[in-house]
């Protein structure tokens, strides 16, 4: 599964040096040197699903693709980490977490070193929707998860925190996406569905953890702009910016509970009813206070 990915409000295109470069916000821009950085993107999720954590999981698959990356100037990857939560996090039916096994870690650290080996920056994925779809035979677990605040602080302390502090000084990791698509919990049945104010918990509470605990950036997969953009407030389906700076800091009362720059999704069906990003600006859509990619497309 490849989707063409994204992007971005810098209007000039800069990639790789010889040397690693982190990644700056400035206002509403992506940045290295000082200098604005377009990104040229694509979704490649998965080898086979459920990658980290598996005995399948193959480096020279990965190196294969992020030097298909490089062939094809292709400077930013995005990779899902728990897809439907068999492998990772390690989750009671209670959906309590605990320790991930030395497998996460070891096949975790060789996608980071493959991306970093090749100079592609890395979005991990965390979550997706998936995690509390009924198709899948860990749903219970994550919903049992994310209905419980105390639940969330395991994920938080025993997989989050961990996680975000062992990457934190590799540079070609641009941010951590907290989840896929997440609004498809509180809108379709076979995802429970969740309540919106559990889903925005899960975020504002991940979020302010990252903040606290790394110096990488956050964003959320939102999977229609009608979710990212209060331009659409008031108009049904949970529509309007459910990921916005007040509703995370309020849900989570925390200052560092938000997104670092947004991220919507796009398909063709969506313009006849939202227009199209690739026809519009972010001032458009009232997104143009931070950075925004198009995440999938």
């Amino acid at each position: 599964m490849k989707k063409t990915f994204l992007i971005g409000i810098a209007l000039i295109a800069m990639f790789f040096s010889a040397s690693a470069q982190n990644v700056s916000i400035s206002g509403n821009k992506f940045t290295v040197n000082g200098q604005p950085i377009y990104f040229n993107g694509i979704n490649t999720p998965w080898q086979g699903w459920d990658d980290f954590g598996n005995t399948s999981f193959a480096p020279s698959w990965w190196r294969t693709e992020f030097q298909s990356c490089v062939t094809n100037k292709v400077n930013l990857a995005r990779v899902w980490i728990h897809c439907d939560g068999y492998y990772s996090p390690t989750t009671n039916t209670d959906g309590s977490v605990t320790a991930s096994p030395a497998l996460f870690w070891s096949t975790m650290d060789s996608l980071v070193a493959i991306s970093k080996a090749a100079k592609v920056y890395i979005m991990p994925c965390l979550w997706s929707f998936d995690m509390v779809k009924n198709t899948y035979s860990t749903y219970q677990k994550y919903r049992n998860l994310i209905s419980s605040k105390a639940n969330i602080q395991s994920y938080i302390d025993n997989f989050l925190i961990p996680l975000v502090k062992r990457y934190n000084s590799e540079p070609y990791i641009l941010a951590w996406e907290i989840c896929n698509e997440p609004e498809w919990m509180f809108e379709n049945a076979e995802d429970g569905p969740q309540t919106v104010a559990n889903v925005q918990l899960l975020h504002a509470m991940c979020a302010a953890a990252i903040h606290k605990n790394s110096t990488k950036y956050v964003t959320t997969g939102s999977a229609c702009v009608k979710w990212n953009s209060d331009l659409y407030k008031g108009t049904g389906d949970n529509a309007g910016n459910v990921w916005s700076d007040v509703a995370l800091q309020t849900i989570a009362n925390d200052p560092l509970a938000k997104l670092d720059f947004w991220q919507f999704h796009w398909y063709s069906w969506v313009t006849q009813w939202f227009s199209s990003p690739y026809q519009q600006t972010p001032a458009y859509y009232q997104l143009n206070d931070k950075p925004v990619l198009i995440g999938e497309s």
